[in-house]
């Protein structure tokens, strides 16, 4: 993912999934959040902040389903 924002919680929990950590419970909370949320992002007016955000809930929908975990 380019241009990303560092230490943002979407980014530490995708860093997590490519280095092959698993989730506590409160990551895998907001995780859950994150991806939930994904489906109000298509109301942005901004595209290209549209698109890096549903970028950034598809990876972190990546992580959820790699860990089994349930959002």
């Amino acid at each position: 993912m380019k241009d990303y924002v560092p230490n943002s919680l979407t980014e530490i929990i995708i860093a997590y999934g490519a280095n092959g950590k698993g989730l506590d419970a409160e990551l895998s909370e907001v995780a859950g959040i994150i991806v939930t949320e994904a489906i109000s992002l298509h109301e942005f007016d901004d595209r290209e902040i549209r698109e890096y955000m549903l970028q950034g809930a598809s990876l972190v929908r990546e992580v959820l389903d790699t860990h089994g975990i349930r959002a």
